[in-house]
Formats: C-alpha cells, sequence, structure tokens
C-alpha cells in the first residue's frame, strides 16, 4: 500500500511477495479438500488416518507465517501512527469494541467483558 502525500510515496506495507500468495493459495485449497474428505465424520480411532495431512498444513501454514514475518516493514512516521492506532493487543483483547470504536464516530463504551 501506497500513501501519498503532496507527491511524496510513503510506503505502508511490506512489498507484495508472489511466493506467499502461490503459498497461501495452494495450503488453502489442500485444506478445503482435507475439509472435504471429511465430509461424512470422523471418529478418534480414525485420527491416525487424518495425523500426516494435520501435520503437513500446519507445517505449511507455520512457514508461511515465518516467510511473511521475515518481510522488511517499513520503517516510517505514517506506519508507525497507523501502527499506534491499530494496536493489535487491543484487537486480540476485545475485537468487537476496539474495531467499533476505529469506525464509529460516536463508539458506544467497551463492554465489561473485555476489560475495560
Amino acid at each position: 500500500a501506497v500513501l501519498s502525500l503532496s507527491s511524496c510515496k510513503t510506503q505502508l506495507a511490506p512489498e507484495y511477495d508472489k511466493a506467499i500468495v502461490a503459498g497461501l493459495t495452494d495450503a488453502t485449497q489442500k485444506t478445503m479438500y482435507f475439509f472435504a474428505t471429511m465430509e461424512e465424520g470422523t471418529t478418534a480411532e480414525t485420527y491416525t488416518d487424518r495425523a500426516l495431512s494435520y501435520n503437513q498444513l500446519i507445517g505449511a501454514y507455520d512457514a508461511l507465517s515465518l516467510q511473511a514475518k521475515a518481510r522488511p516493514v517499513p520503517d516510517n512516521v505514517a506506519t508507525k501512527k497507523i501502527n499506534e492506532l491499530f494496536n493489535p493487543k487491543a484487537v486480540i483483547l476485545c475485537p468487537v469494541t476496539t474495531l467499533v470504536r476505529l469506525h464509529l464516530p460516536k463508539s458506544p463504551k467497551p463492554s465489561k467483558k473485555c476489560g475495560r
């Protein structure tokens, strides 16, 4: 993503990585196929039949996560401000309240359930 400010460009996210997108597409297709093979249901006794598939899918997603995290993130004022706005800890702790607060001009008070 690029933010244009008076003919200056500020990069806000890492560059597009075709390998990560291809890997995600492949892993998603394999996951959907795996789900389709379990359409009739599963039992604890048949877990060992699926264990290799589980491990392969988990490994694929973990590897993609490492690849994505290894990409260089732009270091500039705009990126820092945006990251402050979208504090990931706040979203994880209370996603609905945080997202509502970010997107509504007059946000409701946070629920007590989220501890805020």
